[in-house]
């Protein structure tokens, strides 16, 4: 292999590539009925920088669970297009943005949505491309297809490498979650390490808020709760509600890369109130565009399709297949300890999705695409933080 050394500031402006966008015809249901017909899957395509020649390259960007869209300019994707004279796609996930197949999100609908399709619809897009190329540009190979995604996506491309490496020369896995797990402790370990660097007594601090809150929300007199949800801009939230989406309230700032910010308001806090801490906690991060309406079960219950929401279906991929649920650190937890896999989580599915009663078998999971085993059955994957600002892009063989 060669490789290409990518150095790159990281801009502020989301700078979206001049793209086409159009949809192709993927199957419903590649797997058990494919009388169910197809559906139009959308995606973007961007030619800048192709160059057919006798040997044609292509970078599929996979998209996750939200809206589909084409990546910046200043992204891998893009800069390894430029300098492998490749052409571009993005294929949006089915059932998210425009990528629709049925007519709500009922349970029944969302049967069909699991990455196993998911996988198949992209394997049936690059297979119908290769088709156009070859009536397209008749003097030129089979084109060779890399695979890129981040997070939830990252995973779908180095599963997509591992099943389909017939199709994909290979995958960039930034960031990829290719490891399914329930009690996912590990969420809040990594915030409670970060929230340490702000002082001693942070963790403490944290810790006394989400108390209080979890107390308050569950006080026997209705009206002390009416005004204490009143307060932060929660009116109306069930007790199930309020504790996910406060116990994400300080985690806000770590996943926006603003601990510093954390920091500077915690220190702040000396002769305050534990409440006046947590109402001003909850004034912050509303800022921060963390507020409580896409916590609330009633709107996450909700079937009716919407192409600008994603927490319904991505919900429905999490407590059948992939779990990932965020429980308190057990060395040293922030949040109620109350939110276990069967205290809060299972119910929590449950709730969500009555009919099926459902919870992820996780073991079944990564059984099947070999959870943090993959890189060794794997080829050509490539593995990558997504904080990185100098990037690696394997070459030549490649792509």
């Amino acid at each position: 292999f060669f490789f290409f050394f990518f150095f790159f500031k990281q801009k502020t402006a989301y700078e979206i590539m001049p793209s086409l966008v159009g949809s192709e015809m993927c199957i419903r249901d590649s797997f058990k009925n494919r009388r169910l017909g197809t559906f139009e899957a959308r995606y973007w395509e961007m030619a800048n920088y192709f160059k057919p020649g006798p040997n044609p390259k292509v970078i599929l960007y996979i998209c996750g669970e939200s809206q589909g869209r084409f990546p910046a300019e200043n992204t891998l994707p893009v800069l390894a297009a430029q300098k492998a004279n490749a052409m571009v796609y993005s294929l949006e996930h089915r059932f998210y943005g425009e990528s629709q197949l049925a007519a709500d999100w009922s349970e029944k609908s969302l049967e069909l949505l699991t990455f196993q399709q998911a996988l198949a619809d992209i394997a049936y897009f690059i297979e119908s491309k290769n088709f156009e190329f070859k009536k397209n540009y008749m003097h030129t190979k089979e084109p060779k297809w890399v695979v890129i995604g981040g997070s939830y996506a990252g995973a779908m491309a180095a599963w997509f490498r591992y099943k389909y490496p017939h199709l994909a020369v290979g995958a960039i896995s930034s960031s990829g979650v290719v490891n399914a797990i329930d009690d996912f402790y590990h969420y809040e370990m990594q915030v409670v390490e970060d929230v340490e660097k702000c002082g001693k007594d942070a963790v403490k601090k944290l810790k006394a808020q989400q108390d209080l809150a979890a107390k308050m929300i569950n006080n026997r007199d209705k009206k002390v709760v009416e005004d204490f949800l009143k307060m932060i801009n929660a009116e109306g939230m069930t007790s199930i509600d309020f504790l996910y989406y406060y116990a994400d309230v300080p985690v806000t700032w770590i996943q926006k890369g603003l601990r510093n910010d954390l920091c500077s308001l915690l220190n702040r806090f000396n002769g305050t109130s534990t409440l006046q801490e947590v109402v001003i906690m909850a004034w912050e991060a509303a800022i921060l565009n963390h507020t409580a309406d896409s916590y609330r079960m009633s709107m996450l219950k909700d079937t009716k399709i919407d192409s600008t929401k994603h927490s319904r279906q991505w919900y429905y991929q999490v407590c059948t297949t992939f779990g990932w649920f965020q429980t308190p650190y057990k060395k040293n937890p922030i949040r109620p300890i109350n939110m276990s896999l069967d205290e809060y989580w299972r119910p929590y599915c449950i709730a969500m999705f009555p009919g099926k009663k459902v919870f992820p078998n996780v073991n079944y999971t990564n059984h099947m695409m070999s959870g943090l085993e993959i890189e060794k059955h794997t080829s050509n994957t490539f593995f990558t933080p997504v904080s990185y600002t100098h990037l690696t892009l394997p070459t030549s063989d490649l792509v």
